[in-house]
């Protein structure tokens, strides 16, 4: 991982993230010291933490047992990483505090990995609503779900038509607008 200054447009640090090439997915704290890095499409594969003040890996821990995340999102409190699979199935909620992941979070979804040419789940980021109550997640081609983020439950999945095809892969983006 690279860490720049914006500012004087330079390298400050390099950050050595050992045994997995593919890092793509980055949330950070609302305040800005911790960062959260994971891979997707890897089986069994990790998430690392980074102090932002120090510029040093604090830890790594599995992310998934299982597909990895398409997309993580942080809750708003920052308390939580909430870590949404490729297969559209379990949901898992990285607490912060304690550095463990809990009960994963069931989703609709088909399972496994979808081939190209076949609609799949790659359609945007987890949404919080602007209070963190609920987590929007795409989780099939066709539905996403609400999760309530104080019980960490699905609370309603919600149909959504199959937008434009790219590469076998259907592409869609929501937003929540406040109340």
């Amino acid at each position: 991982m690279q860490v720049i200054d914006i500012n004087n447009r330079s390298l400050i640090t390099s950050i050595p993230i050992v045994g997995d090439a593919t890092l793509d997915q980055i949330v950070l704290t609302p305040d800005g010291t911790m960062a959260f890095l994971a891979s997707d499409f890897s089986y069994n594969g990790f998430m690392y933490a980074i102090d932002t003040t120090t510029n040093t890996l604090v830890y790594k821990v599995s992310s998934q047992g299982g597909p990895g995340p398409v997309h993580m999102a942080m809750h708003p409190d920052g308390s939580r990483v909430y870590l949404a699979p490729f297969d559209g199935k379990n949901t898992r909620v990285f607490n912060i505090a304690s550095g463990t992941f809990g009960n994963g979070i069931p989703g609709p979804g088909n399972g496994g990995i979808q081939p190209i040419g076949t609609p799949g789940v790659s359609g945007t980021q987890p949404v919080f609503t602007p209070d963190g109550r609920y987590l929007y997640i795409l989780d099939t081609p066709h539905s996403f779900s609400a999760i309530d983020t104080a019980s960490d439950t699905v609370v309603g999945t919600f149909p959504s038509p199959v937008a434009g095809v790219n590469g076998g892969r259907s592409r869609m983006t929501y937003f929540v607008l406040p109340d």
